[in-house]
């Protein structure tokens, strides 16, 4: 009997799974209805998946945006004036997702309100507005110089009309005769300052019964009855020079805010 001992040796095979490392430096921009991501591009990565919500918190059990080929992507369709979260993940050929990136957040702002208007009369501006929905105040931004921004001077905290119209108002007191002054608004909420509107701008003079903004030009309506040639004289001393017309619309604008303002009849003299 010849006994024989036989050495077996098994082959083992270890397979390595590594999850791609989470996207570095996510950034979100808020503008009107929208929020942009751009992120730093992720090795190996075939695509990127975007969690996002509008609360803290992002998780792979969020809403999830798949299939995201390129390291940067426009969310759009979204509510103005409110705050979104997001986390991005890489996802690798295979269709595992990796680890998720730090969360950011942006604001999508309010919308400009709509038709600024702002009437001068003595030391006064009367400026009124369409609301904004969503709005829980309102920021007015003012300079007697043209091309207003964010960085001119501020009247913060202007509430919202309480008697359900279309529209929000302010009245600008205490200003000096004989200057031009300049707006924008702004309606404001828990995400921020919403859009600035377009700029109205009205004439202060004692000699004025009111002004009103046109296209971009300042409209003034004196208080005394004179010929054309002390009306055009009134005009230079307020820095201005009388009405000329160049449209219907204009002309139509004109005596709609002027030929019975007041309650009062009167004809207009223009240049």
């Amino acid at each position: 009997i010849i006994s024989c001992a036989i050495d077996t040796e098994e082959e083992h095979t270890t397979t390595t799974t590594t999850t791609l490392s989470a996207p570095s430096g996510l950034t979100a921009t808020g503008t009107a209805g929208q929020v942009s991501l751009d992120w730093s591009a992720v090795t190996s990565a075939g695509s990127y998946t975007v969690y996002w919500d509008n609360a803290t918190g992002i998780s792979s059990s969020s809403t999830a945006i798949t299939s995201v080929s390129t390291d940067n992507y426009s969310h759009s369709g979204l509510d103005n004036g409110s705050t979104y979260y997001y986390k991005v993940a890489a996802v690798d050929t295979d269709n595992t997702t990796g680890s998720l990136s730090s969360e950011v957040s942006a604001a999508t702002p309010l919308p400009a309100a709509a038709n600024l208007s702002a009437s001068g009369a003595n030391n006064t501006v009367t400026l009124t507005w369409n609301t904004v929905s969503g709005a829980t105040s309102y920021t007015l931004y003012w300079d007697n110089v043209s091309g207003i921004d964010s960085s001119d001077t501020a009247i913060t905290s202007i509430n919202i009309n309480t008697d359900n119209t279309t529209h929000d108002n302010y009245t600008h007191s205490n200003m000096d005769n004989g200057s031009t002054y300049y707006y924008k608004v702004a309606a404001v909420n828990s995400s921020g300052t919403g859009t600035l509107s377009s700029v109205a701008s009205a004439l202060l003079s004692a000699d004025i019964l009111g002004s009103e903004t046109y296209e971009g030009h300042t409209y003034a309506l004196t208080s005394n009855t004179m010929n054309w040639a002390a009306a055009a004289t009134a005009a230079a001393s307020a820095g201005g020079y009388l009405a000329t017309l160049n449209t219907k619309a204009e002309n139509v604008w004109l005596y709609n805010k002027f030929g019975a303002f007041g309650g009062t009849a009167r004809d207009l003299w223009i240049g």
